[in-house]
């Protein structure tokens, strides 16, 4: 077990107490920052934050819009915590949920860094078996899980959850596409293969409607100059926030009585790094 896991898990062992933090062996928190204030200057501002997410989210996964029974369809849960404000930036983290299932990519080992690339040698990383007492594999760790703890996993972050209804074939090819990364662990890079670039990359080149993999400007939204590093930036292409000219990212539901309707999020976690903004939104959030 590695040491920072070992860590991890006698902190879940102790009900995943707020000094259990994945979030302290994070590195390059710099780097998003610097492509969030490029997209908006404004991204680490606490009044700013606080006002976009009272904007575009319910208080509540219950005012959530449900979708009708559809035995075509899957539900799809994107998980989002939002990287911190402050001195003490941290990179924030996304994840993905089909059903139960949960799956997500992190740093496995300590982040090398250079002037233009952050790697390290990549794994799962909330969906570690390692990171949960009695776990044996990533099976073990389901999307309940995650939801359960979410306030230990990012105690000072915000996190935002968005269900999209897909497809049962897009959904299998969703899981395909996991399980392969899982065994091929390919190396964690920023840009990259990241958190967020791995739930993007699994989402839309496993559509059997697309052919993501294969367009030359989608891979530069996942690897190039401008790829989409930031959970922050993916929440807001998510929400219609960011106009994206290649119209191929998911920003609606795909499948069944939703489909073609604009994606909703609720929040899930306050963050504390919002301040007093942060009293605020907890007042809303029954």
């Amino acid at each position: 077990m590695r040491p920072w896991h070992r860590a991890l898990t006698i902190c879940c062992a102790i009900v995943l107490s707020n000094g259990c933090k994945t979030a302290n062996h994070r590195d390059g928190a710099e780097f998003f920052a610097a492509r969030d204030r490029v997209d908006n200057p404004d991204a680490m501002s606490q009044e700013w934050r606080a006002q976009w997410i009272e904007a575009n989210t319910y208080r509540s996964t219950s005012e959530l819009p449900e979708a009708k029974p559809d035995d075509s369809c899957e539900m799809m849960h994107i998980l989002i915590e939002l990287p911190a404000i402050g001195t003490g930036l941290e990179v924030g983290h996304t994840g993905v949920a089909i059903a139960d299932e949960y799956f997500d990519y992190g740093p496995a080992k300590a982040i090398e860094k250079s002037a233009t690339r952050l790697s390290a040698e990549g794994g799962p990383y909330w969906d570690n078996p390692e990171s949960w007492p009695g776990a044996r594999s990533t099976d073990e760790v389901n999307f309940l899980m995650v939801r359960a703890t979410i306030s230990s996993l990012a105690y000072e972050h915000t996190v935002l959850l968005v269900p999209v209804s897909i497809s049962k074939e897009h959904a299998a090819t969703i899981r395909k596409w996991w399980k392969n990364t899982y065994d091929t662990k390919p190396t964690y890079n920023i840009p990259g293969m990241h958190c967020t670039s791995s739930v993007i990359r699994s989402i839309e080149e496993s559509d059997p409607l697309r052919a993501s993999g294969k367009n030359p400007l989608d891979q530069r939204l996942i690897t190039g100059a401008s790829a989409v590093t930031s959970p922050l930036k993916y929440a807001q292409i998510l929400l219609g926030n960011v106009a994206i000219n290649t119209g191929r990212f998911t920003t609606t539901h795909s499948c069944g009585a939703l489909r073609g309707k604009p994606l909703k999020a609720a929040v899930i976690n306050v963050g504390t790094d919002l301040g007093q903004n942060a009293e605020r939104l907890l007042m809303k959030n029954p």
